[in-house]
């Protein structure tokens, strides 16, 4: 359940809070997901930052943001979800396939 503060954060705390990340190059020449949005997840542990961009999953360190890891799909299939809790990912391809 979210904690819900009863101080607004100021401008300055807000700010302090951002951090940006340059994810790595994208090939364009193919699209399985033509559109505007190339990344379609994130999701943060304490340990990790990971960020689903087209069919790659890239896993960065916390709090450096060190690439440690990129999963492409094993075949033609997309990435169809994953979920991340402690040191363990869990990704499901289109094709049923399901890696830990």
């Amino acid at each position: 359940m979210p904690i819900i503060s009863a101080v607004s954060p100021t401008r300055e705390d807000e700010a302090s809070k951002r951090l940006f990340v340059k994810l790595p190059e994208i090939n364009y020449t193919f699209d399985p997901f033509p559109g505007p949005t190339l990344i379609h997840r994130a999701q943060c542990t304490r340990f990790h930052f990971v960020v689903q961009v087209m069919d790659t999953i890239h896993v960065y360190s916390l709090p450096d943001f060190v690439l440690m890891l990129e999963l492409r799909p094993p075949t033609m299939t997309g990435v169809r979800s994953f979920d991340v809790a402690y040191d363990l990912l869990v990704v499901s391809y289109s094709d049923g396939q399901i890696h830990l």
